[in-house]
């Protein structure tokens, strides 16, 4: 029908992936600023914080990787649905949380809800562009990515300055309808089913290697690099990616084929985007914790202070492919790392007395580094 074809065009199609992936990056930072509350109401201790909030990233770390592989056979927009549905209600129940250990169970469900959906959504959006809008499309997708984080703060500080903690949690399941909505009505059914076959070893093997590796950073940061925890979770970690690297390197069908990263240009992407993110969630770790402790912002100023980042992500984002068409990838990726690695030294030379304008230039900095290197293709 008419109708069906426009509601389907690549515009509404980039906007619908786009809200639901504010949905996931905004879920990563906004429990945050809930974490006094929380602590308060459920008594929780902090190490129980650090898995409250981490919970949701061992989970999406874990899983993204073989859920986006099950997109591309079983269907992105089907997973995007099924992932909706599993992070609202996940959401939704972790409002009436009584318990430490139901809270963090209930963040590890959003955060397999997040892994269906955050792969789907940047597949979904390349399938349905040409070539020529692609790169374009793909920018702005990963503007999306990075404001989503300083969005999440946003609508928790603002929720914070009125009502309880169980309120982030509350919109959260809110904004999983609206997207849910959107996915049914502007996402069309798009898969690989020809090149995409299943492999569930390799599924599983990823899962626990990547999932052991980042519990293994996140504990080992907490109790010790020495300690039992983190040293048997590298070694889980170890295994479970070499048996990987040999199963999908003799297989028909791999999910990942290992040999695919002799290619520089995939091996040096893969790696950009992992400095990109640690150094992003540091940055917010880091920086909300200056604003909050010392220079006493309460958590909706807390949250606006850090607005500057989508101000400048948004529109630099935008304008990336065409610099990427003028200078080429690897000086704009390199250049955008430079520029985080010097908002980074900045910041080291923030005190007790500076105040927020000392911390605005290394955040400006930050966010104008993180947009150059994120967004070439």
């Amino acid at each position: 029908m008419p109708g069906s074809k426009s509601l389907h065009s690549p515009r509404f199609v980039l906007a619908g992936c786009c809200l639901a992936l504010v949905l996931v990056m905004a879920s990563v930072t906004s429990v945050n600023l809930a974490l006094e509350g929380i602590a308060v109401d459920l008594g929780a201790a902090g190490s129980d914080l650090t898995w409250i909030a981490d919970a949701y990233t061992v989970a999406l770390a874990a899983f993204v990787l073989p859920f986006g592989a099950l997109g591309d056979d079983k269907g992105r927009k089907n997973t995007l649905v099924v992932g909706t549905i599993v992070f609202g209600i996940a959401a939704g129940v972790a409002a009436t949380s009584s318990s430490v250990g139901f809270l963090i169970a209930c963040r590890a469900v959003m955060g397999i809800g997040a892994a269906l959906i955050m792969p789907s959504t940047l597949s979904t959006v390349t399938s349905v562009y040409s070539e020529e809008g692609k790169a374009r499309a793909v920018a702005i997708w990963a503007g999306f990515a990075s404001a989503g984080a300083v969005l999440g703060l946003l609508m928790s500080g603002l929720l914070l300055e009125y009502f309880s903690w169980e309120s982030t949690f509350l919109a959260v399941a809110i904004l999983a309808a609206i997207s849910l909505v959107a996915t049914l009505v502007f996402i069309p059914h798009t898969s690989d089913e020809e090149e995409s076959h299943p492999d569930p070893v390799g599924a599983g093997l990823t899962a626990i290697g990547i999932g052991a590796l980042v519990y293994g950073v996140i504990e080992g940061a907490d109790a010790g690099w020495g300690a039992t925890a983190p040293v048997v979770a590298f070694i889980v970690a170890a295994v479970a990616i070499l048996g990987w690297a040999i199963h999908d390197s003799r297989v028909t069908w791999p999910m990942l084929d290992p040999r695919l990263f002799r290619l520089r240009g995939l091996s040096s992407g893969s790696l950009t985007l992992v400095l990109i993110f640690l150094g992003a969630f540091g940055f917010f770790y880091v920086g909300l914790q200056y604003v909050q402790l010392v220079l006493g912002f309460g958590p909706l100023l807390a949250a606006v202070s850090f607005l500057p980042i989508a101000v400048v992500v948004m529109p630099v984002s935008a304008l990336t492919p065409r610099l990427v068409e003028r200078w080429g990838d690897k000086p704009l990726m390199a250049g955008g790392l430079i520029l985080m690695g010097v908002a980074f030294y900045l910041i080291t030379g923030l005190t007790a007395e500076s105040e927020y304008p000392s911390f605005l230039v290394p955040m400006c900095v930050f966010a104008f580094g993180m947009a150059l290197a994120s967004t070439p293709r």
